[in-house]
């Protein structure tokens, strides 16, 4: 834990509250683990902790997949309000405000300097972390004109926490599987998107929004022509033709409805 203090100002920050709990940041938090974690750090500065001002935070679980982390990863594509960034076993979704983060927990916690005891539950298993990471404006965010320590453990405010992280994650463009062969078109806008289908397909759409961002950046393309671009293929990606499971995408959005269903 970090923390700074002035004549009339203690700022607490860089300390995970399921370490402080759990010894680890892998086994999930509940609202009443929350509510005695904070309560333990107010009564070791003898402060009243429920009405400290909270200005970040992170919010997220580990869920237990079937196969390796990264074999899900290229198959979660763009999502046109945030900047898309893949790591050979990590991947974020940027913005200014806020970063949507999957990363393979088990490598981390393998690979870090000071090593931390993976709990019996998650020991030999593929395991995803997913989070989001308010990083300021964070009332804004909320429609709330200040978020309090007490927030924290509010039945009403943890629900929306859940519903953020679920939905964040639901609004990400997932890969399909097209059936190309029972593709049929009798006008020139079929066509063309049966063209972008099949371009996305062909180059990945997170290659093309790559493209885009560095385009964007040595000035080709103007901020508005670069959000109308990968607008147009989340638009191209949800065009109504025949497509097979995918069995990866589908296993995690069923664990991630499940995670947020259970989290209480």
């Amino acid at each position: 834990m970090k923390f700074k203090v002035s004549e009339n100002l203690l700022v607490l920050g860089g300390f995970s509250l399921n370490k402080w709990k759990f010894g680890n940041n892998m086994q999930t938090m509940r609202l009443i683990d929350i509510k005695h974690s904070l309560e333990e750090i107010g009564n070791i500065f003898r402060l009243p902790i429920d009405k400290a001002k909270v200005v970040s935070m992170e919010f997220g679980r580990c869920i237990i997949m079937d196969y390796k982390p990264k074999l899900y990863f290229e198959y979660l594509h763009s999502n046109s309000r945030y900047t898309r960034l893949e790591e050979p076993s990590s991947l974020y979704y940027k913005t200014c405000k806020k970063v949507l983060y999957f990363y393979d927990k088990t490598k981390e916690m393998k690979n870090r300097r000071k090593k931390m005891k993976i709990p019996l539950e998650y020991q030999d298993k593929n395991v995803i972390r997913y989070e989001i990471r308010y990083l300021k404006e964070l009332a804004k965010q909320f429609n709330e004109a200040v978020i309090t320590a007490s927030k924290l453990w509010d039945e009403q405010f943890f629900k929306k926490l859940v519903y953020n992280w679920e939905s964040e994650y639901l609004n990400i463009q997932k890969k399909p599987i097209v059936d190309f062969e029972t593709i049929n078109f009798t006008t020139k806008s079929g066509l063309r998107n049966f063209l972008g289908v099949i371009a996305i397909d062909k180059l990945g759409a997170n290659a093309l929004v790559k493209d885009i961002r560095e385009r964007e950046s040595i000035g080709l393309l103007t901020k508005k022509q670069a959000h109308d671009l990968i607008v147009c293929i989340d638009e191209c990606m949800k065009v109504e033709l025949k497509r097979s499971g995918n069995d990866l995408i589908e296993e995690l959005d069923e664990k991630v409805r499940e995670a947020a269903l259970c989290w209480n």
